[in-house]
């Protein structure tokens, strides 16, 4: 019974020993995204919303624009969000339409995007209903962004993550009694999925899918590099996110000014900072990162 007893002791040890090295050495290494080598290319960054872009990876998308053509695609028009307020003093919020909400936050995006660097003309919206994407059918969300895709041509393309990242609470950490939609979101993942398949459909054996695109004479166009948004243990890549871009980063989310009543520029500085250092140190970095996950 002894021997038995110390072996028993003994395979415990060795399991939570096993599970410590695990943890602490056998982190899952990133590979630092090269932007380099988008240089001249076309980049394209998909949202379910205004402002997700913004949020998941302007500090990367101001770097991409100093070297390539960067477009963006919206798919909702995030009426179901945020406040109006007053051009003359935009601290005054007050409820309106949903319709002047969707018209409010076309035109933060096109200022955001144009703060990135992000052509005006390169900027497009599906209008589609905010909260609602699972509703429209997914052969017309496919056509709508295979067509918009083999019209821009783009080189590489991130998206939302088509699954949710169960690890992400939703709680928000720094709003307990909040819900926090990072690691889930059905807009976002419902678009994430239709980008996967987008992206997908241009193998060989799919190149005939949506034969009204080829009788419109729009060409099939392969995507080389498809990223998606990572929070957690699934990223494969990352970009650095220095001081500068930080400031960037917030004051790109600051334009989406009805999303972010009663949070001034600290707060979601502190937020970003928070948020891209936790995502640093998840992988055992210094500093602050924006992760991806590539698939390709």
């Amino acid at each position: 019974m002894a021997r038995l007893a110390a072996d028993f002791v003994i395979l415990v040890l060795f399991v939570i020993i096993s599970q410590c090295l695990s943890q602490t050495f056998f982190v899952a290494a990133l590979e630092r995204l090269d932007l380099d080598r988008f240089a001249g290319k076309k980049i394209l960054f998909v949202g379910a919303h205004p402002d997700d872009v913004e949020g998941m990876a302007a500090g990367t998308v101001s770097q991409l624009t100093a070297i390539a053509e960067v477009g963006l695609l919206i798919f909702t028009n995030g009426d179901k969000g945020g406040s109006c307020y007053h051009k003359n003093n935009i601290s005054e919020f007050f409820q309106c339409p949903k319709e002047d909400i969707a018209a409010l936050r076309r035109g933060e995006q096109y200022a955001a995007a144009k703060f990135m660097g992000i052509a005006r003309e390169n900027v497009r919206f599906f209008d589609l209903e905010d909260g609602m994407l699972e509703s429209y059918t997914y052969d017309s969300l496919m056509v709508k962004a295979t067509a918009h895709v083999r019209t821009f041509q783009p080189y590489a393309v991130f998206a939302w993550f088509p699954s949710p990242v169960w690890s992400a609470p939703p709680q928000s950490s720094t709003c307990p009694q909040c819900y926090d939609d990072l690691g889930y979101h059905p807009d976002h993942q419902y678009s994430g999925k239709v980008m996967l398949d987008v992206v997908r459909s241009f193998s060989p054996q799919l190149s005939r899918s949506f034969d009204e695109l080829l009788y419109a004479g729009v060409k099939p166009w392969a995507v080389t590099e498809f990223y998606m948004f990572a929070l957690t243990e699934d990223a494969t890549h990352f970009t650095e996110i220095s001081d500068s871009l930080l400031k960037t980063k917030t004051e790109a989310m600051m334009i989406h000014h009805s999303q972010i009543e009663g949070a001034g520029y600290n707060f979601m500085y502190d937020y970003f900072d928070y948020v891209t250092s936790s995502v640093a140190r998840e992988y055992g970095l210094s500093g602050r990162i924006e992760a991806f996950t590539a698939y390709f």
